[in-house]
């Protein structure tokens, strides 16, 4: 979810696995430690898998980097800022009752600073009704453009024949 998240960000964003972090008086997230994981408890396939199934469309650029410091392991997710009109990204599936997992319900995730939230139904509603209109509207212009020519065409002859090379 979170990855969905900061890619519907206007600026993408990082994720780090195995820091501990602690909020500071503007609500940022502070590295505290870094405590690290265990060597061979992140499979770094397994979360590309898990993104490439789970969230669409495909988020271009993600990079995700397992790094060994200490003896330990950490991971660092790079969500790149993606163009406006790709997005939302959807996450497929959501849980709908007593933790099952639906796969015909979605999520559209949103993060605004450190805080990450959900579309809601009426948003997406709203959404779809947008784009519904703004399709309709096309259709029309092209439909009113379509019209004029044929109009143009009609009723001036000259428009209506191929230029020859002398008027050229």
């Amino acid at each position: 979810m979170d990855i969905a998240a900061l890619a519907n960000s206007p600026t993408g964003g990082v994720i780090a696995i195995g820091f501990t972090t602690v909020r500071d008086s503007a609500g940022r997230d502070v590295i505290r430690s870094v405590p690290g994981c265990g060597a061979g408890s992140i499979n770094v396939e397994q979360y590309v898998e898990v993104v490439r199934s789970k969230i669409v469309p495909s988020i271009e650029g993600l990079d995700m980097r397992l790094v060994e410091w200490n003896g330990r392991h950490l991971l660092a997710i790079h969500i790149p800022s993606q163009p406006h009109y790709v997005q939302p990204f959807i996450v497929r599936g959501g849980v709908v009752k007593s933790d099952k997992v639906s796969g015909a319900a979605f999520t559209i995730p949103r993060r605004i600073g450190s805080s990450r939230w959900n579309l809601s139904a009426e948003a997406v509603h709203s959404l779809l009704v947008a784009a519904r209109l703004a399709l309709a509207n096309s259709r029309d212009v092209y439909a009113d453009l379509d019209a004029d020519a044929r109009t143009d065409a009609s009723t001036s002859p000259a428009r209506a024949r191929p230029l020859t090379p002398e008027q050229t």
